[in-house]
């Protein structure tokens, strides 16, 4: 029988072995999402040559394992707390939380580096056995059999790493004032549930030109609110517009 859907996500190799063999905990995309629990990672193809090397086996099209995705940290939130963590610089009290979640992972682990939007990934696990399945963008779904989704023991080596559930995120984004534990969405998110509750009480959706606005008022880009809004169960698209036009209002 097919499980309930699971999360999954794209990653080139070798990058996705380092995930989930290696000493990568830390994903870097453009944007963000609101979803936090059990992530499967798919290796989909290879970023230059193989003769790179791998932490693994280097498989590609196919989902290799599966992660505990715990936040989605900006860069210059990420910046303060490497500075605090390698080179033992003061850091703010609203992300004190989020330095010593990440104490534990061995200061060798930064030098994979970090970006616009840092997705923190914990416990990772090994498929026994791949599944070979063609990639998507973003992060997508799909159903297996339960006897598929069976992973190996955790390796041992990787005792250190701090528990998901153990995570406590910090009060709240010091740049917005948003409370992440009630809005794990962040900046994009909010506006967002603002934005479509007063075009609900008006009998109104988001259309292609109020999602510009936004977009410009939040100096993100239309792309990334769309991922955000795909991955928010409040949010449904408008099944009855035309061809490439995406209009989204909360769901009835």
């Amino acid at each position: 029988m097919p499980t309930d859907s699971i999360r999954i996500l794209s990653i080139r190799q070798p990058f996705a072995d380092e995930i989930i063999f290696g000493d990568k905990w830390n994903e870097i995309r453009s944007w963000q999402t609101p979803y936090r629990g059990p992530l499967y990672i798919h290796a989909s193809r290879w970023a230059g040559s193989k003769s790179q090397g791998s932490s693994g086996n280097g498989a590609t099209s196919a989902i290799i394992g599966r992660v505990n995705l715990v936040d989605c940290r900006s860069e210059d939130e990420m910046c303060a707390v490497e500075d605090h963590l390698v080179r033992g610089r003061k850091l703010a009290k609203s992300l004190k939380s989020l330095a010593e979640f990440l104490k534990p992972f061995p200061k060798v682990s930064w030098q994979n580096g970090i970006g616009e939007w840092n997705w923190i990934l914990t416990e990772p696990v090994a498929l026994v056995k791949p599944i070979t399945i063609p990639g998507k963008l973003n992060v997508w779904k799909a159903s297996f059999p339960a006897d598929k989704l069976i992973c190996a023991k955790p390796d041992p080596k990787r005792a250190r790493e701090p528990k998901a559930a153990n995570y406590v995120p910090c009060e709240h984004d010091p740049a917005t004032g948003v409370v992440r534990g009630e809005n794990p969405g962040g900046k994009v998110a909010g506006p967002l549930y603002k934005l479509l509750r007063k075009a609900k009480a008006a009998g109104m959706h988001l259309t292609p030109s109020l999602l510009n606005d936004l977009a410009v008022e939040l100096n993100t880009r239309a792309e990334n609110i769309l991922n955000t809004l795909a991955n928010i169960p409040e949010f449904e698209r408008v099944s009855d517009r035309p061809k490439n036009e995406d209009w989204w209002r909360i769901a009835r």
